[in-house]
């Protein structure tokens, strides 16, 4: 008897099986183009106020130019050497609400106010100004010293 040889009969002849074929190639780069699409043009909700009140923080700086006045400055800071400067907050009040939002770099309406021991100072009341309606306020609040007194700032943001 004859040995059966089946081995030349049992050619593939439907390469649907394998791996890397063309169609899974053509597969992939239309599924990936879709979710890079998805990913790419979904609106992103952003928290209100993000970048205003990141830059709310340079309020806490000594500004640019770190001596700044009414005439030279680039970016407000109220502090010199850590301690509240009155002369700039002073000179920041005199700028408009469009002049001081603009400095600011903000959208927002805003208002600032500053605390000793819970009562308001005069510093920096015309800072800002609050709408009549809003949906939304963002208080910030920082504390720095001035002669030995703890003094709070208080920004608020609205939308």
């Amino acid at each position: 008897m004859e040995a059966f040889d089946a081995t030349p009969n049992m050619r593939i002849s439907n390469p649907r099986g394998q791996i890397f074929t063309i169609d899974l190639i053509i597969g992939m780069l239309i599924f990936l183009s879709a979710l890079t699409a998805v990913v790419l043009f979904l609106p992103r909700e952003r928290p209100p106020f993000t970048d205003d009140a990141q830059r709310v923080e340079f309020l806490m700086t000594n500004g640019i130019p770190h001596d700044w006045n009414a005439t030279t400055v680039d970016v407000p800071g109220f502090l010199t050497d850590g301690q509240w400067n009155y002369s700039k907050i002073d000179a920041f009040n005199a700028f408009t609400a469009q002049e001081q939002k603009r400095l600011l770099g903000i959208r927002s309406d805003y208002t600032i106010r500053f605390f000793e021991n819970g009562s308001q100072l005069d510093h920096c009341t015309s800072c800002g100004s609050a709408p009549a309606s809003y949906d939304n306020l963002l208080p910030i609040t920082r504390w720095a010293s001035n002669n030995g007194t703890i003094l709070s700032m208080e920004v608020r943001l609205y939308s």
